[in-house]
């Protein structure tokens, strides 16, 4: 019985120290209209999305239904802020396994085809996505961000305002700025973090609760 608390948070912390994370570019030039990759499948809940930027580009969650459109109110959502410099990356965590879709807000990107599907299923596909974003009316989400994600290393307490499958599901109304403005606006985002600097963090993380349920079973013997 000593040992069965200290064992239970090794196995939690271990699946989160575990966490995949998925590396997506942006751009990397203005003129390259696209996330690479487009499509992310397999994505676990917990799962992290870092996203790499070129200049000129963000990137904002939308549901199917209305792409172009972001996400708004309580129903939670992502977005990086208007104007992310070129080499930062923002991170958000995935908080289910439900299909996802985010889209470039700067102007015409989006209706050019510049978005991003995570866990796709069913009818509710990438290609499906893009032909009806040809014919949408973009926006960007009002303010300057972030929303869901931060530049920098992810923290834990992050993971309940990221991006999560029971939002891109809703068809909530959102209320936005137009795209143009939205772009002309300057963030001030915080420094930028690669996948590697979250991973590693992470790694920490899980050799300090190791050395917690070592040392508290050599107390035991």
């Amino acid at each position: 019985m000593l040992y069965t608390l200290p064992i239970s948070l090794l196995l939690f912390f271990t699946h989160t120290a575990l966490s995949a994370i998925h590396t997506v570019q942006a751009g990397p030039s203005f003129t390259d209209l696209k996330f690479t990759p487009n499509t992310l499948t397999n994505v676990a809940a917990g799962d992290v999305i870092a996203v790499k930027f070129g200049a000129g580009h963000n990137i904002a969650q939308s549901t199917f239904s209305e792409p172009c459109v972001p996400i708004s109110g309580d129903g939670g959502g992502v977005y990086s802020g208007p104007s992310p410099k070129d080499g930062q990356t923002f991170s958000f965590r995935v908080n289910s396994t439900d299909s996802a879709f985010f889209y470039c807000a700067i102007p015409g990107h989006c209706e050019a085809g510049m978005a991003l599907a995570v866990n796709p299923s069913g009818s509710d596909t990438l290609d499906a996505y893009t032909s009806a974003a040809s014919k949408a009316t973009g926006s960007a989400p009002s303010g300057n961000g972030p929303i869901g994600g931060t530049f920098g290393a992810l923290s834990e307490s992050s993971s309940s305002s990221s991006a999560s499958g029971s939002g891109p599901t809703s068809s909530s109304s959102p209320s936005s700025a137009s795209t143009s403005a939205s772009a002309s606006a300057s963030g001030s985002p915080s420094p930028s973090a690669n996948g590697s600097s979250i991973a590693a963090s992470m790694q920490i993380s899980l050799v300090f609760i190791v050395g917690i349920v070592a040392g508290t079973a050599a107390f035991a013997l």
